[in-house]
């Protein structure tokens, strides 16, 4: 498979929707995150995938490494995982990914790296 040439951050969205973004310390929320391809892109089942997580010392993931397997829904122009976590510490709280995916045309792929954070407040 040949690599496509141009497709960039346009090309692409990334968001938390749904992600339980405030709560109180001693709880556990879920972390979603969404990939969606745009413009004619889509992602390809026989591609890598992978969304490396971190968290801020005040929350504990319950997953660092989501791949394909994790996946709670995929489909050719969106991909979302979701993961929980449990707050420990009182403040603005961030989970981190670094996600590596391949936005591809009809012949071939392109492979992208982006960074995300999530901000978390914990009461």
């Amino acid at each position: 498979m040949r690599e496509v040439e141009g497709a960039s951050a346009q090309d692409y969205r990334v968001s938390s929707a749904g992600s339980t973004l405030r709560l109180n310390s001693g709880s556990t929320g879920t972390v979603v995150i969404r990939l969606e391809a745009l413009r004619g892109f889509h992602f390809s089942e026989e591609t890598p995938l992978l969304a490396s997580l971190s968290s801020s010392a005040g929350l504990s993931l319950a997953k660092q490494r989501l791949d394909r397997k994790d996946l709670a829904t995929s489909t050719s122009t969106m991909l979302e995982w979701r993961t929980s976590y449990s707050a420990r510490a009182i403040g603005t709280q961030s989970v981190k990914a670094d996600l590596v995916f391949f936005l591809c045309t009809e012949d071939d792929c392109q492979r992208l790296n982006a960074p995300y954070a999530v901000t978390i407040g914990v009461e």
